[in-house]
């Protein structure tokens, strides 16, 4: 007997690490009050909601969907709908996630080699795609997303903020990343420049 196979592959769930769901868990009760918190876990989608009623296991892969719903809401109900609170947020989750080993190594490495070594951690926190940091000159970095299946900008701008926390953290001043481009509005991918001093 032949074997039938479904006609249409389902699409790749992208997942994302635990660690990055407890950070804004971490962030909302940093920044938000009860009723805060409360008014924002009512507008999570049915099944983000579901997860955060149980403990996040950091170590866990959950549905980047899960991160994305919460990153909006949060966003929506703190901030003013615009993502820049996602920026503050990937701040957040930098210094928190940020393991012990590379918190050392930022006193002893220049810019570009605490971020290429912290990008190295991407497949840490995420099952598809890469974070690609390259000097294209002096003191400028260009930070990628490339490969990465379901992009959206509420983690572009998580991304951004994480890098500009962590190259703060090394101890050169930054402003906000410059997109320069974002798969998820047509580009090929997603491209930030990094100016540090």
């Amino acid at each position: 007997m032949r074997r039938r196979y479904p006609a249409i592959i389902p699409a790749l769930v992208v997942k994302v690490r635990g660690s990055a769901l407890q950070a804004r868990l971490r962030y909302l009760g940093d920044r938000a009050d009860a009723a805060a918190r409360e008014s924002i876990f009512a507008a999570l989608q049915p099944a983000t909601r579901a997860i955060f009623e149980k403990p996040i296991d950091v170590t866990a892969w959950y549905p980047f969907e899960a991160f994305v719903d919460v990153n909006v809401v949060m966003d929506r109900l703190l901030g003013i709908g615009d993502l820049q609170l996602c920026y503050d947020v990937g701040r957040y989750a930098a210094q928190l996630n940020l393991p012990a080993f590379y918190r050392a190594i930022l006193s002893l490495g220049s810019v570009p080699f605490v971020l290429r070594r912290a990008a190295g951690m991407w497949s840490d926190h995420y099952d598809s795609g890469t974070l690609d940091v390259t000097e294209t000159e002096g003191r400028v970095l260009t930070m990628r997303i490339l490969g990465f299946e379901t992009p959206h900008r509420a983690h572009c701008r998580a991304v951004a903020g994480w890098a500009a926390q962590v190259v703060e953290m090394v101890g050169a001043k930054t402003g906000p990343p410059l997109e320069r481009v974002c798969e998820s509005m047509g580009g090929p991918w997603c491209e930030w420049a990094i100016r540090y001093a």
